[in-house]
């Protein structure tokens, strides 16, 4: 069945008496050229183990079963897990199932840290909660390829003098690598928006306590970010440590958060902890 096209989608919806569910960000990829990129950017072999986020009607999960060794894919909407019942043939190799990724522990899927991968056409409102969830857990994928609101693919892949919260979070995990834009005339229905396809090559080093101190850290520098850092920092840890902290990091007491990088983020922690 030829997912990449729309009266097919139609068909197969009006079939099981459904509708794109506008809350639950429903927008079907029609894209052969955008699932040939995403497919690509994971370098899929016999060998790998997949972990596929809201299957949806199933476009994106016909090909990973076609390169991938296993393929779990996890659909909260019941009603979709009776149309990829339909879509994609029952086989060893291929798991769906019905629940909420964002209770899922990869644990329960035999899923070690990375062990799998990542890949999925997630719906916007989930992009940060998934991305806390994976890159934070002692289960990490080894990368996530993901399609996402473009918007929030250059806000992930944000470098100094224009690193946000966000980015800085994101690529203390992992290296973020555009792969190519998707526009919003390659989704039925089309959202108001143009994507992005991210791969994040995760890298952790770190460890738990180490993490906890770069994120608490990272959020007090970035509470205002039109401001010096030395002021963010000074007024939760004292204009002493903030001082010393951000002369041990060769970080200037005048900067601003958006303007330091990922290194110096890191070496402040460190400076912190001594």
């Amino acid at each position: 069945m030829n997912l990449t096209n729309t009266a097919t989608i139609k068909s197969l919806l009006a079939k099981h008496g459904l509708r794109p569910n506008k809350v639950m960000g429903q927008h079907f990829l029609v894209s052969e050229s955008a699932l040939a990129k995403i497919v690509k950017a994971a370098r899929l072999d016999n060998t790998d183990v997949v972990l596929e986020v809201g299957p949806g009607l199933g476009v994106l999960t016909q090909e990973l079963v076609k390169h991938a060794g296993r393929v779990i894919a996890i659909e909260k909407d019941l009603k979709l897990i009776e149309v990829l019942a339909d879509v994609i043939p029952a086989k060893a190799g291929i798991q769906i199932v019905h629940g909420d990724i964002l209770k899922l522990d990869p644990a329960d899927y035999g899923l070690g840290a990375l062990g799998y991968k990542i890949v999925a056409d997630i719906p916007y409102y989930l992009t940060s909660r998934l991305f806390r969830q994976f890159l934070e857990s002692p289960h990490q994928p080894s990368c996530m390829i993901l399609l996402v609101q473009k918007e929030v693919a250059e806000r992930i892949g944000a470098k100094p003098p224009k690193a946000t919260l966000l980015s800085n979070a994101v690529q203390y995990y992992a290296d973020v690598v555009m792969v190519g834009k998707v526009p919003k005339s390659a989704f039925y229905p089309p959202p108001k928006v143009d994507s992005e396809i991210i791969n994040l090559v995760v890298k952790r080093k770190y460890d738990a306590i180490f993490d906890n101190i770069f994120f608490k850290l990272l959020k007090v520098g970035f509470s205002a970010p039109r401001k010096q850092v030395f002021g963010n920092i000074s007024k939760i840890h004292g204009k002493e440590n903030a001082t010393k902290w951000l002369y041990k990091a060769g970080i200037a007491p005048s900067a601003r958060p958006q303007t330091i990088t990922l290194d110096q983020w890191i070496a402040l922690v460190a400076a912190s902890s001594k």
